[in-house]
């Protein structure tokens, strides 16, 4: 249970420095953007990535050159995916999500809110994170397609109204005179 022999101890340490140097040199190859969290598409190569990397160390049915050409290839689709989305607009429908808005001068939109389970109570958190201590000092409040949240107080200085910076960001902007909570 604790220890079977030296040789599995020095397979796996010899697996882990080849995957590792083999891991890192990938990734140089395949660039920053790999390295981006940018969506659930980053995250999901991520924990793939390490998915696989924890099996070729670790299990004996995985040859170090299996592993390998599973990370070469994993790597090869993410950055071929990434390469397609940055050229091809029907690629970032499919593979990237939107931004959304969540809140917009002055009004939370309880539709979107409740689409994306997020409770207005969160807004504030939000908010206070972002170093504003009153919620009608947003203009706006993005949830970007990493997960994170965007807080913009003066949408003016973008050098456009309000929608027109947000929409040249590829965001939504209701056009709904009353927003309801339900």
């Amino acid at each position: 249970m604790w220890f079977d022999d030296w040789n599995s101890l020095i397979v796996i340490t010899a697996k882990a420095a080849i995957g590792f140097v083999a891991l890192v040199f990938l990734i140089r190859i395949g660039g920053k953007r790999l390295l981006a969290k940018l969506n659930a598409f980053d995250v999901v190569i991520a924990f793939t990535v390490g998915s696989l990397f924890s099996t070729m160390i670790i299990s004996s049915k995985v040859t170090v050159a299996e592993g390998l050409v599973a990370l070469t290839v994993l790597l090869g689709l993410s950055a071929l995916a990434s390469f397609l989305v940055s050229r091809y607009r029907i690629f970032q429908k499919v593979i990237r999500s939107q931004p959304t808005l969540l809140f917009y001068q002055g009004r939370p939109l309880y539709g979107v809110l409740k689409q994306e389970r997020i409770a207005v109570d969160e807004l504030h958190y939000v908010v206070r994170n972002h170093g504003i201590s009153d919620l009608q000092k947003v203009k706006a409040i993005v949830l970007e397609t990493d997960g994170a949240f965007s807080v913009l107080t003066d949408l003016e200085d973008l050098g456009q109204s309000p929608t027109g910076a947000l929409e040249v960001s590829g965001i939504n902007i209701p056009h709904e005179s009353t927003p309801k909570q339900n």
